[in-house]
């Protein structure tokens, strides 16, 4: 069976939801466990939508930059850092660098590759 990833940026699975919210805050997965009041090992399951996050949590609204959004987009294509900067021509310091400052080069490379915002 073929895998079909989402290209539609702005369609999360919840696992995604974490993910998201802890990339925009900067936070290793051991500090938003911390912050969410669970366990590592849980978190890290939630994270990748293997359980979800229960409780009387409240969630708070995300608006992802679109360098959040690449960043998701590199998550979902699944070739990781080095391998996104080589498809995309640059070098795993600069695409890092374009995510954090929501580099337009950046987006509109996603958009070339069928990824929507």
């Amino acid at each position: 069976m073929v895998n079909k990833v989402n290209k539609n940026l702005k369609q999360w699975t919840p696992g995604e939801y974490f993910w998201l919210d802890r990339w925009a805050r900067q936070e290793t997965q051991a500090q938003a466990a911390k912050r969410w009041r669970v366990s590592e090992n849980h978190y890290l399951f939630v994270e990748t939508d293997r359980e979800v996050m229960g409780g009387d949590k409240i969630y708070p609204k995300l608006t992802p930059s679109p360098g959040c959004l690449c960043a998701l987009a590199r998550r979902r294509h699944g070739l990781g850092l080095q391998k996104t900067a080589r498809l995309l021509g640059t070098s795993h310091v600069t695409l890092l660098a374009w995510e954090r400052s929501s580099d337009p080069r950046l987006v509109s490379a996603w958009k070339r590759l069928g990824y929507s915002f």
